[in-house]
Protein backbone atom coordinates (compact mmCIF):
# COMPACT_ATOMS: atom_id res chain seq x y z
CA UNK A 1 0.00 0.00 0.00
CA UNK A 2 2.95 2.56 1.04
CA UNK A 3 4.42 2.22 -2.62
CA UNK A 4 0.90 2.40 -4.54
CA UNK A 5 0.70 5.86 -2.48
CA UNK A 6 4.50 6.79 -3.04
CA UNK A 7 3.55 6.35 -7.13
CA UNK A 8 0.70 8.50 -6.78
CA UNK A 9 2.34 10.94 -5.11
CA UNK A 10 5.24 11.09 -7.96
CA UNK A 11 2.15 11.06 -10.33
CA UNK A 12 0.62 13.50 -8.67
CA UNK A 13 3.50 16.10 -8.57
CA UNK A 14 4.80 15.12 -12.29
CA UNK A 15 1.08 16.10 -13.24
CA UNK A 16 0.97 19.56 -11.04
CA UNK A 17 4.19 20.25 -12.73
CA UNK A 18 3.26 19.92 -16.55
CA UNK A 19 -0.44 21.52 -15.92
CA UNK A 20 1.83 24.54 -14.15
CA UNK A 21 4.18 24.51 -16.90
CA UNK A 22 0.68 24.59 -19.66
CA UNK A 23 -1.15 26.84 -17.26
CA UNK A 24 1.46 29.66 -17.11
CA UNK A 25 1.82 29.30 -21.33
CA UNK A 26 -1.87 29.80 -21.59
CA UNK A 27 -1.83 32.75 -19.16
CA UNK A 28 0.86 34.53 -21.43
CA UNK A 29 -0.09 33.85 -24.63
CA UNK A 30 -4.04 35.06 -23.46
CA UNK A 31 -2.63 38.66 -22.09
CA UNK A 32 -1.44 39.11 -25.66
CA UNK A 33 -5.06 39.25 -26.84
CA UNK A 34 -6.63 42.96 -26.70
CA UNK A 35 -9.37 43.52 -24.12
CA UNK A 36 -7.80 40.09 -22.23
CA UNK A 37 -7.31 40.60 -18.44
CA UNK A 38 -6.29 37.71 -15.84
CA UNK A 39 -8.68 37.31 -12.89
CA UNK A 40 -6.55 36.22 -9.72
CA UNK A 41 -2.89 36.14 -9.54
CA UNK A 42 -0.76 34.62 -12.27
CA UNK A 43 1.10 32.26 -10.30
CA UNK A 44 -0.97 31.99 -6.76
CA UNK A 45 -3.32 29.55 -8.14
CA UNK A 46 -4.18 26.07 -9.17
CA UNK A 47 -2.13 24.63 -11.52
CA UNK A 48 -5.16 24.02 -13.77
CA UNK A 49 -7.05 26.88 -13.41
CA UNK A 50 -7.03 30.08 -15.79
CA UNK A 51 -9.63 32.63 -15.36
CA UNK A 52 -10.20 35.45 -17.67
CA UNK A 53 -12.49 38.33 -18.36
CA UNK A 54 -12.61 40.01 -21.96
CA UNK A 55 -13.68 43.32 -21.78
CA UNK A 56 -16.87 43.84 -23.46
CA UNK A 57 -17.85 40.32 -24.20
CA UNK A 58 -20.78 38.86 -22.49
CA UNK A 59 -19.62 35.63 -21.03
CA UNK A 60 -22.65 33.13 -21.86
CA UNK A 61 -22.27 34.60 -25.76
CA UNK A 62 -18.52 33.68 -25.61
CA UNK A 63 -18.85 30.00 -23.60
CA UNK A 64 -21.34 29.30 -26.67
CA UNK A 65 -19.36 30.17 -29.07
CA UNK A 66 -15.90 28.38 -27.48
CA UNK A 67 -18.17 25.43 -27.16
CA UNK A 68 -19.41 25.89 -30.84
CA UNK A 69 -15.26 25.29 -31.32
CA UNK A 70 -15.37 22.31 -29.33
CA UNK A 71 -14.03 24.15 -26.66
CA UNK A 72 -14.81 23.50 -22.79
CA UNK A 73 -15.25 26.78 -20.30
CA UNK A 74 -17.49 28.17 -17.87
CA UNK A 75 -18.86 31.09 -16.27
CA UNK A 76 -18.82 30.55 -12.54
CA UNK A 77 -18.65 27.72 -10.36
CA UNK A 78 -21.51 24.67 -10.68
CA UNK A 79 -22.74 25.31 -7.61
CA UNK A 80 -23.87 29.27 -8.55
CA UNK A 81 -24.76 28.22 -12.43
CA UNK A 82 -28.50 29.72 -11.88
CA UNK A 83 -26.84 33.12 -10.17
CA UNK A 84 -27.43 35.72 -12.88
CA UNK A 85 -24.54 38.41 -10.79
CA UNK A 86 -21.54 36.28 -12.66
CA UNK A 87 -19.45 34.46 -10.49
CA UNK A 88 -19.33 35.30 -6.88
CA UNK A 89 -15.48 34.85 -6.83
CA UNK A 90 -14.83 37.44 -9.41
CA UNK A 91 -16.43 39.52 -7.02
CA UNK A 92 -15.14 38.59 -4.23
CA UNK A 93 -11.55 39.40 -5.62
CA UNK A 94 -12.92 42.89 -5.88
CA UNK A 95 -13.95 43.07 -9.40
CA UNK A 96 -16.83 44.66 -10.56
CA UNK A 97 -20.47 42.38 -11.40
CA UNK A 98 -19.62 43.52 -15.03
CA UNK A 99 -16.84 42.46 -15.21
CA UNK A 100 -17.79 38.80 -13.63
CA UNK A 101 -20.08 39.02 -15.99
CA UNK A 102 -17.35 39.27 -18.73
CA UNK A 103 -15.04 36.29 -16.97
CA UNK A 104 -14.41 32.56 -18.30
CA UNK A 105 -12.83 30.03 -16.18
CA UNK A 106 -10.59 27.13 -18.11
CA UNK A 107 -10.12 23.89 -16.42
CA UNK A 108 -6.93 21.86 -18.28
CA UNK A 109 -6.79 18.12 -17.20
CA UNK A 110 -5.02 15.40 -17.52
CA UNK A 111 -5.69 14.98 -20.96
CA UNK A 112 -5.30 18.94 -21.87
CA UNK A 113 -1.99 19.19 -24.30
CA UNK A 114 0.15 22.43 -25.74
CA UNK A 115 -2.31 21.97 -29.37
CA UNK A 116 -5.54 22.18 -27.34
CA UNK A 117 -4.14 24.98 -25.81
CA UNK A 118 -2.90 26.89 -29.22
CA UNK A 119 -6.11 26.43 -30.55
CA UNK A 120 -8.45 27.72 -27.77
CA UNK A 121 -6.02 30.80 -27.93
CA UNK A 122 -6.35 30.65 -31.83
CA UNK A 123 -10.32 30.97 -31.41
CA UNK A 124 -10.36 33.29 -28.37
CA UNK A 125 -8.64 35.53 -30.55
CA UNK A 126 -10.82 35.27 -33.64
CA UNK A 127 -14.53 35.59 -31.47
CA UNK A 128 -12.56 38.83 -29.77
CA UNK A 129 -11.73 40.18 -32.81
CA UNK A 130 -15.11 39.64 -34.52
CA UNK A 131 -17.04 40.94 -31.24
CA UNK A 132 -14.29 43.61 -31.61
CA UNK A 133 -15.48 44.69 -35.34
CA UNK A 134 -18.99 44.21 -34.32
CA UNK A 135 -18.60 46.22 -31.51
CA UNK A 136 -17.11 49.32 -33.25
CA UNK A 137 -19.72 48.76 -36.22
CA UNK A 138 -22.37 49.06 -33.13
CA UNK A 139 -21.03 52.49 -32.35
CA UNK A 140 -20.77 53.98 -35.55
CA UNK A 141 -24.64 52.96 -35.99
CA UNK A 142 -25.33 54.39 -32.31
CA UNK A 143 -23.68 57.39 -33.33
CA UNK A 144 -25.41 57.74 -36.30
CA UNK A 145 -28.77 57.51 -35.23
CA UNK A 146 -27.24 59.82 -32.42
CA UNK A 147 -26.93 62.41 -34.98
CA UNK A 148 -29.70 62.11 -37.29
CA UNK A 149 -31.77 62.83 -33.47
CA UNK A 150 -29.41 65.65 -33.13
CA UNK A 151 -30.19 67.29 -36.79
CA UNK A 152 -33.89 66.66 -36.38
CA UNK A 153 -34.14 68.60 -33.28
CA UNK A 154 -32.37 70.91 -34.97
CA UNK A 155 -34.69 71.39 -37.76
CA UNK A 156 -37.10 71.70 -35.94
CA UNK A 157 -35.66 74.56 -32.68
CA UNK A 158 -34.57 76.58 -36.14
CA UNK A 159 -37.72 76.81 -37.49
CA UNK A 160 -38.89 78.13 -34.09
CA UNK A 161 -36.03 80.36 -33.21
CA UNK A 162 -34.46 81.67 -36.69
CA UNK A 163 -31.98 80.58 -38.80
CA UNK A 164 -29.24 82.67 -37.05
CA UNK A 165 -28.55 80.27 -34.39
CA UNK A 166 -27.50 77.51 -37.09
CA UNK A 167 -24.11 78.12 -36.99
CA UNK A 168 -24.29 77.98 -33.28
CA UNK A 169 -25.92 74.10 -33.14
CA UNK A 170 -23.62 73.36 -35.80
CA UNK A 171 -20.49 73.93 -33.75
CA UNK A 172 -21.96 72.71 -30.64
CA UNK A 173 -23.08 69.16 -32.38
CA UNK A 174 -19.68 69.36 -33.73
CA UNK A 175 -18.08 69.87 -30.45
CA UNK A 176 -19.83 67.09 -28.76
CA UNK A 177 -19.07 64.41 -31.66
CA UNK A 178 -15.47 64.93 -31.07
CA UNK A 179 -15.59 65.25 -26.97
CA UNK A 180 -17.34 61.62 -27.33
Amino acid sequence: MSEALKIAEEMKNKESKRLINLRDYFIKNLLEIDGVELNGDAKERLPNNVNISIKGIDNEFFVIQLDEAGIACSTRSACNQGDEKGSHVIIALGKSEKKAKESVRFTLGRSTTKKDINYTLKTIEKISDEHGCQVIVNGIIDSLKYYLRLLDNADHFLAKYGENLEKDLVIKAEQKRLWN
